[in-house]
């Protein structure tokens, strides 16, 4: 059986947090989609161990641990830095259907390798 895929969201603003992980939890119903404060960003992947998380601030065990990320600018940048497998891309203004790309790799992915991965999607380096 698989694991489903945990997502943690911790992006902001707080409504931009809310709303993705809404957005998530409706476009992927398999997965199992919890926001969170960015201050307890860190917490949450020890505790949860999730395959992917959207947040403000990458923190240093997110910049070790994750499988993939997303760095999703909250400062009005029109770009996002996207990394799956310690591969970089720098993608220009990414819509719902990019997020929903590398959530779906990510699951892809980490189904089919022998480790638990996590994978972040982040905003703001």
């Amino acid at each position: 059986m698989k694991r489903p895929l945990r997502i943690l969201v911790a992006n902001e603003p707080r409504l931009c947090r809310e709303a993705l992980a809404e957005t998530l939890q409706e476009l992927r119903p398999h997965a199992e989609v919890t926001p969170v404060e960015p201050e307890d960003l860190d917490r949450a992947i020890i505790s949860w161990a999730p395959q992917m998380v959207v947040c403000s601030a990458l923190p240093r065990r997110a910049r070790c641990e994750p499988f993939a990320w997303m760095v999703l600018p909250s400062d009005g940048e029109p770009r996002a830095v996207v990394s799956i497998a310690g591969q970089h891309t720098t993608v220009a203004n990414p819509p719902l259907t990019s997020i929903l790309a590398v959530v779906d790799q990510t699951e892809a992915m980490a189904h089919v390798s022998p480790w638990s991965f996590t994978a972040v999607i982040h905003s703001d380096l």
